[in-house]
């Protein structure tokens, strides 16, 4: 990521604050032949149980929920279980900026309304070379995330053209939860924007993300507006 010349960064660009974030979800099945001798000889389950966590089966729901919250918020992925977050974009619920402690109790505190364990790890980087590289690395990450997002609202777009089409020809076509996709793709542009605005400290950085940002709010309102159309049309097949 070093050697890539097409990623230029701007000084206010380079990032040396991060938080290491790890989980694990609460529910999860806690072994009862595991012991630990630095706990009393006592098993997984049992240390599990006294600290009030379930015994009940792991949700891979539950984590994939979390892991697209990280995400959202633009964590960097390291493995499924593992995530790097710039301190720069970790607000409180005021959007307010926070130093590391701070992030750190924040994510802990987030983790336990979602019913999971955050185990968050603050540090800076002082190597040149380190903090060129991952705040290059960082920045191709929310480029590509935008790129991502864009394909995927075309592809939303072009299925509810088609479903048009198809309700224009097929009066008994159905037209049930493409409400939801239209509810998804909303949260989709909301989660754009207000990522930007958490990692660009000013006007100069929020414009050079303004081109992807526009062309996002953009397919979310030619979505909106073919949404809007067959629910239209649905209605005038009604009457």
């Amino acid at each position: 990521m070093e050697k890539d010349k097409s990623i230029s960064l701007s000084k206010s660009e380079f990032l040396t604050k991060y938080l290491l974030v790890g989980y694990d979800i609460h529910g999860r099945n806690w072994s009862r032949h595991i012991r630990y001798i630095n706990q009393h000889n006592r098993t997984e389950a049992q240390i599990a149980e006294q600290r009030g966590y379930s015994s009940s089966e792991r949700s891979n729901a539950k984590r994939n929920r979390f892991r697209e919250k990280l995400l959202r918020m633009g964590a960097m992925y390291l493995s499924d279980s593992l995530y790097l977050l710039p301190l720069k974009v970790v607000k409180d619920n005021d959007g307010k900026d926070l130093d590391i402690t701070g992030a750190e109790e924040f994510l802990k505190a987030w983790g336990e309304d979602e019913d999971v364990n955050c185990h968050v790890m603050g540090f800076n980087l002082e190597s040149p070379r380190s903090i060129e590289g991952v705040s290059k690395a960082f920045k191709k990450v929310l480029t590509d995330r935008f790129e991502d997002m864009e394909i995927h609202l075309e592809s939303a777009h072009r299925k509810l053209l088609d479903l048009a089409d198809d309700v224009a020809e097929d009066p008994k076509k159905t037209i049930r939860g493409i409400h939801r996709i239209v509810e998804a793709i909303d949260k989709q542009s909301v989660d754009a924007t207000e990522l930007i605005n958490r990692y660009s400290d000013d006007e100069d950085e929020a414009r050079k993300y303004q081109f992807n940002l526009d062309k996002i709010l953009a397919l979310k309102d030619k979505i909106a507006g073919t949404y809007k159309t067959i629910v239209e049309m649905k209605e005038r097949q009604k009457q």
